[in-house]
């Protein structure tokens, strides 16, 4: 058995592409998120190989309703609708309760959407859920499991009445743009940025989207992937809690940072319960929301439980400058705090494996 993870180059969104092939040696290919409509030609290659394989995508997973996790996979399902097949795709799970309408790159409308989804995957009878909690059962495909830690119930059940109320009073107007220049920040050293207060998560409505989103533990053969989404950590570590402690932590070999190294979605105390060294950012670094935050990498490295003689790694699915140079401010950091920075090579796509 074995998993290939491909971390898809789609701007400062998200899109994964999971390849499993089982000890029956059957290939199981799992989607999550599908990253931005002007980044579709990533997502596309990934579809086309499934494609010429004659494989399936046997489960697409959009973690929440935000442009850079989901326009990329309703650019797919547009494709679909004009062939009349939709053939490809087994099951999808989004949490949606009715359509929304499209506003195709907006980073900022998140329940602007209208009934184009819905419609469509009527249209090719795609078989999937709704109700994503973590409430669910594991569920195995091949012999990987996948956990379900994020969002609870009760925070699906807020998203279902949001989402009336904006479906009601929702009107198309251009959205706000406003850069984040992320130079200030950069200029800090590792130290300086570790002894930041960890920021509040976002419980009143703006912060709606980002805490619903799906977080899970996809596991093969006793190693583990953290796909973190956009989720709260405190909504993932009450789901671990159950499970694991600070004395008993989760080992998983990589964690996929939640909302591409935002600063807004990170606790130190999930690294307390959750041990790994391999960390996955979904970001270029030149995008408008200046992320990923060098705080939350400067936390990682500094962190009270980190076994300092083990290096840790960053993998990056962008190779620009501001990432390359995001720990200029100190020339020796990787050799003092004993990390180092994965890139994707020229023209390839980054990939991870077991």
């Amino acid at each position: 058995m074995s998993t290939i993870i491909k971390v898809l180059p789609v701007k400062c969104g998200d899109a994964f592409f999971i390849k499993h092939t089982a000890t029956d040696k059957k290939v199981r290919n799992i989607l999550i998120d599908g990253g931005f409509i002007n980044a579709y030609k990533a997502l596309q290659k990934v579809i086309e190989h499934i494609s010429k394989k004659k494989w399936v995508i046997d489960l697409w997973i959009l973690t929440h309703l935000d442009a850079d996790h989901i326009n990329g996979a309703i650019q797919y399902l547009r494709d679909e609708e004009k062939t009349g097949k939709g053939k490809l795709l087994n099951k999808l799970w989004f949490n949606f309760f009715n359509g929304f309408k499209l506003n195709d790159d907006s980073a900022f409308l998140s329940f602007a959407k209208g009934f184009e989804l819905t419609e469509i995957l009527q249209k090719l009878r795609v078989k999937g859920r709704q109700d994503v909690t973590n409430e669910l059962s594991p569920v195995t495909i091949g012999d990987a499991k996948i956990m379900l830690l994020s969002p609870d119930k009760a925070t699906l059940t807020e998203l279902k009445d949001r989402w009336k109320k904006e479906f009601k009073k929702y009107y198309l107007v251009d959205p706000p743009t406003y850069i984040v220049d992320p130079t200030g920040k950069d200029s800090k050293t590792i130290k300086e940025l570790s002894k930041l207060k960890d920021a509040k998560e976002d419980w009143s409505k703006s912060g709606l989207s980002n805490r619903s989103s799906i977080a899970l533990l996809y596991e093969e053969n006793g190693k583990g992937v953290l796909f973190m989404g956009d989720a709260y950590p405190s909504v993932i570590i009450n789901s671990l809690m159950a499970k694991y402690s600070k004395k008993d932590p989760l080992k998983v070999k990589y964690v996929k940072l939640s909302h591409h190294g935002s600063r807004k979605n990170y606790s130190e105390d999930l690294l307390n319960i959750v041990k790994c060294r391999r960390f996955i950012i979904s970001a270029d670094g030149e995008n408008q929301h200046g992320l990923p935050d060098k705080e939350v990498l400067a936390k990682i490295l500094t962190h009270p439980n980190r076994e300092k003689k083990k290096k840790i790694v960053f993998y990056f699915n962008h190779d620009d400058t501001r990432l390359r140079q995001l720990f200029d401010a100190e020339p020796d950091a990787q050799i003092k705090y004993n990390f180092r920075m994965k890139f994707p090579k020229a023209g390839k796509v980054l990939t991870v494996k077991f």
